[in-house]
């Protein structure tokens, strides 16, 4: 019976390129990971919406992995990810509910994307976190 190991290595070696594990299962197969196939160096930014119906965009950091975001006060706020949809709000886009958090894992989002904000109250505050 063998025995599974998860292994996440986080950095890069001193030329800029990540780090490679090599793993032994049952002294017998080697399996081979690249850090960059894992999300391991996080961004935080709070977007304070300062005026109410106005949008506000967060560029993500460049080839994001994993992103996810909430509003820190009790507000909802709309999202979407094409300009001109959120403030004032115009279909599609989506509201993201006071207390909850929207998150996406596994993605490739390449080289940069942007998410667009907005909510119908003033000084709102979005904390989000983005992974490469």
């Amino acid at each position: 019976m063998g025995i599974a190991q998860t292994v996440l290595v986080a950095g890069k070696g001193a030329d800029g390129t990540p780090h490679v594990v090599e793993i032994t299962v049952d002294g017998a197969v080697k399996v081979s990971a690249s850090a960059a196939d894992n999300p391991t160096y996080p961004l935080v930014r709070n977007l304070t919406l300062t005026l109410a119906d106005t949008e506000y965009a967060q560029a993500l950091p460049a080839n994001c992995r994993a992103f996810e975001f909430h509003c820190r006060t009790a507000n909802d706020i709309r999202f979407a990810f094409e300009p001109g949809r959120v403030g004032p709000p115009v279909a599609p886009y989506m509201t993201l509910p006071s207390g909850l958090w929207y998150y996406s894992e596994e993605v490739y989002l390449q080289p940069v994307w942007t998410l667009y904000f907005a909510s119908a109250v003033a000084a709102v505050v979005v904390e989000l976190i983005g992974w490469t």
